[in-house]
């Protein structure tokens, strides 16, 4: 398993935080048994709602808190379940799940999208951002007249459509320039070598 950087381990963190928080929003009830959390939900028989999950910040999860933790769902008539970031965690500790008699149910790959261009949501943590200016040959504008977005409707016809088009009807043409004037939308268009290639609206 590849060694992680303090701010890989820390996007890891947030994720695995914001999945915990996400069973408490569904109504789970929580509580901490040392190194573990519990979720719990009354009503619900979900799986995924009634768990076991490595306490924040934890490097190491005590076997007795997950036996602990488990038999408490047994009590409760739910099937004892733990869920985790495997990259948070040494292989040692996997082997030690495996020792006390768990098996792998379910296995799910964590894809994250690091934003690079600003500026950040509310709440969101940026990772890194492109350069404010970019050396030719690439270049980006808000454009607007007629001309300019019967280009830009052209670029997004070829990406999105798949399609194609010379020509631009010119109504069409001067409905986004109409939008475009009214502060409705921004057209962006983006060029590499003075060849239109890129758009963006933003509404």
């Amino acid at each position: 398993m590849p060694t992680l950087n303090w701010d890989e381990r820390q996007m890891l963190r947030e994720i695995q935080a914001h999945l915990c928080a996400m069973l408490v929003r569904e109504g789970a009830a929580r509580e901490q048994i040392s190194t573990v959390d519990v979720y719990f939900h009354t009503s619900n028989l979900a799986p995924y709602l009634n768990t076991i999950s490595p306490h924040k910040g934890v490097a190491w999860v005590r076997r007795d808190d997950v036996q602990y933790a488990a038999d408490w769902l047994v009590e409760h008539q739910r099937r004892p379940r733990l869920f985790f970031l495997d990259a948070l965690f040494p292989e040692a500790f996997q082997q030690q799940l495996l020792l006390m008699g768990l098996a792998l149910e379910d296995e799910q790959t964590v894809i994250a999208y690091r934003p690079l261009f600003g500026p950040a949501m509310p709440d969101e943590i940026p990772r890194g951002r492109l350069a404010r200016s970019f050396a030719e040959p690439i270049a980006a504008a808000v454009v607007s007249s007629p001309k300019d977005l019967a280009v830009w409707q052209r670029v997004l016809n070829a990406a999105y459509y798949n399609a194609e088009t010379l020509t631009i009807p010119a109504e069409q043409a001067e409905r986004l320039a109409t939008s475009a004037q009214a502060g409705e939308n921004l057209f962006v268009l983006a060029y590499y070598d003075k060849m239109p290639l890129g758009v963006a609206r933003v509404a």
